[in-house]
């Protein structure tokens, strides 16, 4: 038998079953005979693959109304004692605590002259400042 194509004899050697054998072709285009004399060619083993599970490719949205942000506090020119909705966060020339998101008051008493106070509106997942110029 005659093929004009390598892939051609493949098929029907594996379509024949172990009575069919390959010769080795030197190209595509080159015939290829089979005959009685070739060792026969045992069909390849059937593998199946596990399925695998892809991560998705967006991350999910953050979930609504909750989360943490950054809410960071400056003194420009000095240092000054710093509160957030009254309680006291210490005395320095800044401040950074993550906080929930939220509206929060934040306090700067330096230790001469009057306390300044800022509305802060802190996002999840951002971060939102207050400076105080002191004098």
């Amino acid at each position: 038998m005659f093929m004009h194509a390598r892939a051609h004899v493949v098929t029907l050697a594996l379509a024949l079953g172990a009575g069919a054998a390959l010769a080795a072709a030197p190209g595509p285009s080159a015939p290829t005979t089979t005959g009685p004399s070739a060792p026969p060619i045992a069909p390849a083993p059937m593998v199946s693959a596990a399925p695998v599970s892809m991560p998705p490719t967006t991350p999910p949205p953050p979930p609504p109304g909750g989360g943490n942000g950054w809410l960071v506090a400056v003194a420009v020119g000095g240092n000054c004692t710093f509160s957030v909705n009254g309680a006291n966060k210490g005395t320095s020339s800044q401040l950074k605590l993550s906080v929930p998101a939220a509206t929060y008051s934040v306090s700067c008493k330096p230790a001469s002259g009057a306390q300044k106070t800022r509305s802060v509106v802190i996002k999840s997942g951002e971060t939102a400042m207050a400076m105080f110029k002191l004098d």
